[in-house]
């Protein structure tokens, strides 16, 4: 799944535009797809492109002060903008959406009123460490979306048939003798480690409203499938590259 992002941010100076327009194209690189202000086309009405942002998966705000008075005042596009993304927030309490982006000022002087107390990222000497933060976070996000959309393969003969045919559910045992019914995602193994996984999920969701999803190792030495818990960081990267490699051949086979 690609990430789509909103930019919001006030057009200032020539210096500060060209950091924005640099910032946006630094995102695409990283296979994003992102919307700002200078890709409203002729013709389009200005309330019409506004309101994509409620579509998209992220919206970065790029805080200065001009920006912020902007904001806190509903000025200009900046605050037709934060009108729509106050009114977002309100209605799907989609908090972790909206990133503020520091990109010159300081958190005081460049915030606006209403996102006080967000965490955002530094970008006023344009940081790697702090880019890479926010890509990060972001892709974290997008490989959990991603799990979605291969949610309906179907698998081995561990699970239990009964349900409909596009889901599949298998039971797992508690230590205390408690039996749980989960449902499979997907099952596959990596040669690397030589080890079989399954991505599972339990019905629950994170605070963003999406479903949760788990991650186990299988581990069948004695006899009886057993899930254990996934042990270093390198065997976490080659997971989730292989979760982006089978989200991507969904997403090829719907077309």
């Amino acid at each position: 799944m690609i990430p789509k992002i909103f930019i919001s941010y006030s057009v200032e100076s020539n210096e500060h535009n060209e950091k924005v327009k640099n910032f946006a194209k630094k995102l695409r690189k990283q296979q994003m797809e992102v919307l700002l202000f200078g890709d409203m086309k002729l013709g389009e009405r200005f309330g019409t492109f506004m309101e994509d942002i409620e579509k998209f998966d992220f919206v970065l705000f790029i805080c200065t002060p001009q920006y912020k008075r902007r904001a806190d005042d509903r000025e200009g596009g900046v605050g037709y903008e934060w009108n729509i993304i106050t009114s977002s927030v309100v209605n799907q309490s989609d908090e972790l959406k909206f990133i503020p982006v520091l990109f010159s000022g300081d958190w005081d002087t460049s915030l606006p009123i209403w996102a006080r107390g967000k965490k955002g990222v530094d970008y006023r000497n344009e940081s790697e460490s702090e880019f890479e933060l926010l890509v990060a976070n972001i892709n974290e996000y997008v490989e959990i979306e991603s799990l979605e959309v291969i949610g309906e393969e179907s698998y081995d003969n561990t699970v239990n048939s009964d349900k409909t045919e596009s889901k599949k559910y298998m039971e797992i045992y508690g230590d205390d003798g408690s039996v749980e019914e989960v449902e499979l995602i997907i099952a596959f193994e990596i040669k690397a480690t030589n080890k079989e996984y399954v991505v599972y999920s339990k019905d629950e969701k994170d605070r963003r409203g999406n479903s949760t999803v788990y991650v186990s190792n299988v581990d069948r030495t004695s006899g009886n499938p057993v899930l254990l818990g996934i042990e270093t960081e390198e065997e976490w990267k080659l997971i989730k590259e292989i979760l982006r490699e089978l989200g991507k051949d969904d997403g090829s086979n719907d077309n």
